[in-house]
C-alpha cells in the first residue's frame, strides 16, 4: 500500500506540474495569476522546469511554499517521508535485489564484486 501511496503522489505531482506549464505556454492567463495558483516561484528553461519558492519567516511565519496547488503537495510529501523513514531500508532491500548474504560462491554475490572479474584475469594469465 505504501508504494501505491508514492505512486499516486508522484502522479499527482507530475500532473499538476504538467497543468501549470500548459497554462504557462498558452499564456492566455498572466503568470503571476499561474504562480499564485500553483504555488510557484518561477519558472526557467521555455517553462520546463518549475521553481517553487523558498520559504521567507517573515511571510506568514514561513509557511507561504505550501500554497497553491503544486505547495500542497508538500504536505504529502512531508507525510509520504514520515511513514516511509522507518521501513526505508526493508523497502530498498526488497525493492533492489542486493544478496543477503557475502558467501563469494554464489553468483549473486559475485556480480557486486569488483576484484572478481580481476582476480579471474591474473588465474587466466
Amino acid at each position: 500500500k505504501l508504494l501505491y501511496t508514492i505512486q499516486a503522489f508522484t502522479y499527482s505531482c507530475c500532473s499538476e506540474s504538467s497543468d501549470c506549464r500548459r497554462l504557462l505556454r498558452s499564456e492566455s492567463v498572466g503568470t503571476s495569476s499561474i504562480y499564485s495558483k500553483f504555488g510557484v516561484g518561477n519558472s526557467g528553461m521555455e517553462n520546463n522546469l518549475l521553481l517553487l519558492p523558498q520559504a521567507e519567516s517573515s511571510v506568514d511565519g514561513g509557511f507561504q511554499p505550501f500554497d497553491g496547488r503544486l505547495g500542497k503537495t508538500r504536505y504529502m510529501a512531508l507525510s509520504l517521508m514520515a511513514a516511509v523513514s522507518p521501513v526505508a531500508k526493508e523497502i530498498v532491500q526488497l525493492c533492489i535485489p542486493f544478496p543477503s548474504s557475502s558467501d563469494s560462491s554464489s553468483s549473486d554475490s559475485s556480480v557486486f564484486d569488483f576484484d572478481a572479474d580481476d582476480d579471474i584475469k591474473m588465474v587466466e594469465r
